[in-house]
């Protein structure tokens, strides 16, 4: 891939690439969030059962900066996408 198409890396880490998602995500997406095994850890035993176009319509729409965009998790050895991450800014309050 050439660089202007590669995917933009947020930060790495020895083991792992973070980077920016986008609508090409859509099929990690969709099997992490229609999962019920993945999505109980975080409230929806169910999965979040959401259509595909949703999914890519949310992945194609993001418009925030890297602190309102979902991530890719990547392991670098084998360009393995291992799940998603967003990070957080911190508030006034320091939270």
């Amino acid at each position: 891939m050439d660089k202007e198409n590669a995917p933009h890396i947020v930060f790495e880490t020895e083991r792992l690439l973070i980077r920016y998602s986008t609508e090409a995500d859509w099929k990690l997406f969709d099997s992490l969030w229609n999962n019920g095994e993945v999505m109980r850890f975080v409230g929806f035993p169910l999965g979040l059962q959401q259509p595909v176009e949703s999914i890519r319509e949310q992945l194609a729409n993001q418009t925030g900066d890297e602190y309102d965009r979902r991530l890719v998790v990547v392991l670098r050895q084998t360009g393995e996408e291992l799940g998603e991450c967003k990070l957080g800014s911190v508030d006034e309050e320091g939270l």
